[in-house]
């Protein structure tokens, strides 16, 4: 101490000075005069928080405005501050509207807009209290207006009234539909007693009112989950639901399956975002939210309708695929069991396919689908876009019987088969080949694991150099592989091929000559695209001196990418890039 206070009274002795001048110095040193500028800047970057209520804002900027030496111009700091600062923008923008606001006016009516939100009822008991917001004239505090006032405060000092969100304290949040509305409301977990938040409900649509009762109560999940957003993003909940079977669609647990309904698909991808545990309950234990989805309040959301559209080549539009689908007495009853609910147990025959995957289905525009198939009465279309019990056989029964089909079929070599080792994911092996037809090369690459396809019409020769520029080509879009499998024949024997995989420390792996089976992915491709370049070329161009390669093999690659694999259960597409591509 004596030293700080010898630098301080340097370069006079401290004996020399009186107490009161080595108090003032030592003043100073501790406890300087703070910057006034740098107390305007925390003033004026003050805004309020998240959590913070209207009165703790208020003092907060009181405090720190004490040190910016506003003197005469406090009052309008406090208040220009005050409301620039506030999270609500409703709050703000009525006070922005108002004129002669002063700090303590402005603070009145904000911290009034607050609780207001929060009293049940309130919009009708208040009432008397908001006409005085337009009377510019004498105010006249009448018995009603008095009355109004009391019960307000009288219902904030009510424990029914809802609560400030606490991050520490647990959330739980439920939902439930009923035939014409939506609701929800979370909560907070204090001393095993669930205290409300908020309460949020709407009313379906017209297209929402005709979904099964398993969309509407998902629908009711993913409108909870979005509506307190600001609550329980980045934090752990429970999501309590009355409907049994969401407990399987929506366990974050399991994979999505594959053919649901596209709307559930998606609710289910955008609810991955938050940490919640599902839990089931009793509905008569589900009074809140059950209340609120069959007292739903007017929906501002615009009803988007989903139009059919048609390939121009293909001879059906929705309009038939309706009016068929009203003639069958299959799909009319799997229609009605589908909007009033299925039973139990299935005790028709021809009820079988559709009762093991009524999950899955889905109706639009009086269409009944699978997925994001249709499911019609006869055959239109292929697997990807329709559905219909044994739909594979019957496809397969098809083109068996078709002349163009048969005129250019394989035969069949009769040889012992070794599978090739099981790939743990996509782009691990490639096997690559040519197709050459009508005077065109083409490079054939498979991937193993996804079963995705590249086709590279080969312009300017096979040489090794233009097979390795398709290869980075391929390279670009999925990086390169661990292993690439051809046959022994040239190019790929020779010395610049070689260089290429051994400097992209490729693993690479040739055929036995003579013996097509042993690269049987990709033969079977080769055969699978030659049938069908052929048949697209036959059918056609069989009247045109003119061949379009790169359109044919533009056609086929887009069908083939996103059609089911027999294999794999999934379309090339969603297995490689991890979403269904739009097709229509």
């Amino acid at each position: 101490m004596y030293a700080i206070t010898k630098n301080l009274v340097t370069p006079e002795e401290p004996k020399t000075k009186t107490f009161e001048e080595i108090t003032s110095a030592l003043r100073k040193y501790y406890k300087p005069k703070r910057l006034v500028i740098a107390e305007r800047f925390k003033f004026m970057k003050r805004d309020q928080n998240v959590n913070e209520s209207i009165a703790s804002y208020a003092i907060e900027l009181k405090n720190l405005a004490k040190t910016c030496e506003y003197d005469n111009f406090l009052e309008e700091a406090l208040r220009d501050r005050f409301v620039c600062g506030l999270t609500d923008e409703r709050i703000q923008l009525a006070l922005l509207s108002k004129e002669g606001v002063i700090f303590q006016s402005a603070y009145n009516i904000a911290g009034g807009k607050q609780y207001r939100k929060f009293l049940p009822d309130g919009s009708n008991i208040l009432k008397p209290l908001y006409d005085l917001e337009h009377n510019h004239e004498k105010i006249d505090w009448t018995e009603e207006r008095e009355t109004a006032f009391l019960a307000s405060k009288e219902m904030i000092k009510n424990s029914r009234m809802l609560i400030i969100y606490r991050p520490d304290f647990d959330i739980i949040v439920a939902a439930d539909a009923s035939p014409y509305g939506v609701g929800a409301v979370i909560s907070h977990i204090i001393n095993g007693e669930e205290r409300p938040i908020m309460f949020a409900s709407r009313t379906l649509t017209k297209t929402e009112a005709n979904y099964a009762q398993l969309h509407r109560e998902a629908l009711a999940l993913f409108f909870a989950v979005q509506k307190f957003h600001k609550y329980i993003y980045g934090r752990s909940f429970r999501l309590v639901t009355d409907h049994k079977p969401l407990l399987g669609i929506f366990n974050r647990e399991k994979k999505i399956p594959p053919l649901a309904p596209l709307r559930i698909q998606k609710w289910i991808h955008m609810s991955s975002l938050y940490d919640y545990n599902l839990e089931y309950k009793v509905g008569s234990k589900m009074g809140n939210a059950d209340a609120l989805s069959r007292l739903p309040v007017g929906s501002d959301e615009e009803e988007i309708s989903v139009n059919f559209v048609e390939f121009c080549e293909l001879p059906l539009t929705a309009k038939e695929v309706r009016t068929c689908t009203t003639k069958d007495l299959t799909l009319k009853k799997v229609m009605e069991y589908y909007r009033n609910g299925w039973p139990t147990k299935n005790s028709e025959p021809n009820l079988i396919s559709y009762f093991k995957r009524k999950d899955e289905l889905a109706i639009e525009n009086d269409i009944l689908l699978l997925g994001n198939r249709v499911i019609i009465p006869y055959q239109m279309r292929t697997r990807n876009e329709v559905y219909w019990p044994g739909i594979d056989s019957d496809i397969e029964q098809y083109c068996n019987s078709c002349k163009t089909c048969l005129i250019h079929q394989r035969k069949a070599t009769q040889v012992p088969l070794a599978s090739w080792p099981k790939t743990s994911k996509e782009w691990e092996r490639l096997h690559i080949d040519f197709l050459e037809k009508y005077g065109h090369h083409v490079l054939i690459v498979v991937d193993a694991h996804s079963r995705w396809m590249d086709l590279y019409l080969m312009k300017r020769g096979t040489a090794a150099g233009q097979i390795i520029e398709k290869l980075r080509q391929s390279f670009t879009y999925f990086g390169i592989p661990e292993q690439i499998v051809s046959d022994k024949g040239p190019p790929f024997n020779g010395a610049e091929y070689e260089k290429f995989y051994k400097a992209n420390n490729i693993k690479c792996t040739f055929g036995p000559p003579l013996h097509p089976c042993s690269n049987g992915t990709v033969e079977k491709q080769v055969a699978t695209v030659k049938k069908c370049i052929v048949k697209q070329v036959f059918e056609k161009y069989k009247d045109s001196k003119f061949i379009n390669m790169t359109q044919a093999l533009q056609d086929f690659i887009f069908k083939y990418r996103n059609t089911p694999n027999t294999v794999t259960g999934y379309t090339p597409a969603d297995m490689m890039l991890k979403r269904q591509p739009r097709t229509k």
